[in-house]
């Protein structure tokens, strides 16, 4: 396989506030086989990045950073059961102090 035949890495970003389960999700993700480092500072993203791009072993990579690192103020939220997690989402965010906007195209409801 040629290195234009090779399929680009997945570099999947969890992010979310202190008690929104990243941490389920990261562990769901490496029984799946993904590679998965939490609580990565921002400032080393484009390295990692980076290294996951260039690493064959790393094809399926996940980072887990918190929101408030980098002093993030908006957030953008989709996902399914757009009636309970991706709410519950919204509203903690905004009792956070984050502008949220709930992206409605890139959610499905549980109960329609």
């Amino acid at each position: 396989m040629t290195a234009k035949q090779r399929r680009q890495p997945e570099l999947l970003v969890i992010t979310g506030l202190s008690g929104s389960g990243k941490t389920h999700v990261s562990r769901a993700l490496e029984d799946a086989g993904w590679f998965c480092v939490d609580n990565l500072p921002m400032a080393l993203v484009p390295a990692f990045a980076e290294l996951a791009r260039r690493s064959p072993e790393l094809q399926h990579t996940a980072l887990v950073v918190d929101l408030r690192e980098r002093g993030f103020t908006e957030l953008h939220v989709c996902g399914l059961a757009r009636d309970y997690c991706v709410a519950w989402t919204a509203a903690d965010a905004r009792a956070a102090g984050f502008d949220v906007t709930v992206v409605e195209e890139a959610c499905r409801a549980i109960n329609p």
